[in-house]
């Protein structure tokens, strides 16, 4: 019998996730480019922000002060441990080369803006090591309902190939599907199994199966 994650269904837990997503806002209207469960992995996730800025001009990548971002990977540690690691840093680009302040004043931003929420997050300081959110307490109080209201399934059009589609890539398809499911309500252990199947074939299988699952979930496929 599979083993219930320790944080499934934590209302605290879920709230300060939403207070995180609302910091990230809050991130991007600083100038930062902050992504909130983006991609699978870090490597990802880190290759496509680069990407991102390096077809920007110059005059517009000038004014990035950096990126933050937690990828699919760490999405999964919420359940399991009730917080998250955050990647950030100054973004190293091949059009426009080093773009940002310092790492470590990315990191200090971040910190600093998420304590602003009440979020808890733990960092010594060093470029090189990740932000811990600590998701399951926070610094300011939360009102816990009781009875948890249950979201009606989102029904959405989502035009996921094609003109003014999704990114054609493989990964940012697959990132883009395990944020619509999990908005879904789908549980984490058939999103698993979703993108066990992608990885069984070529682009054409993993797309079907992306849209398969997107469709089950209850949204219109374009």
């Amino acid at each position: 019998m599979r083993r219930r994650p320790k944080y499934q269904d934590d209302v605290r837990v879920e709230q300060n996730r939403k207070q995180l997503v609302e910091a990230f806002e809050d991130l991007r209207k600083m100038g930062f480019i902050a992504r909130a469960n983006y991609l699978c992995c870090q490597s990802c996730a880190g290759y496509a922000i680069a990407d991102k800025v390096s077809q920007m001009s110059k005059e517009k990548a000038a004014k990035v002060k950096g990126c933050v971002y937690w990828h699919g990977q760490d999405e999964d540690d919420i359940l399991e441990r009730g917080g998250l690691y955050l990647a950030y840093g100054r973004i190293d680009t091949t059009a426009h080369g080093e773009v940002g302040l310092s790492t470590e004043e990315v990191g200090k931003a971040v910190v600093e803006l998420l304590g602003k929420y009440g979020l808890k997050a733990e960092w010594n300081g060093d470029g090189n090591d990740r932000i811990w959110v600590d998701l399951a307490i926070s610094n300011a109080k939360i009102e816990v309902e009781a009875e948890p209201k249950k979201l009606p399934k989102r029904q959405k059009v989502l035009q996921v190939t094609g003109p003014g589609g999704w990114d054609g890539n493989v990964f940012a398809i697959m990132g883009n599907t395990r944020r619509a499911l999990k908005d879904a309500g789908i549980p984490q252990e058939k999103i698993s199994q979703v993108f066990g199947e992608c990885t069984k074939g070529d682009y054409s299988h993993a797309v079907a199966t992306c849209v398969s699952a997107l469709t089950e979930a209850g949204y219109e496929v374009r």
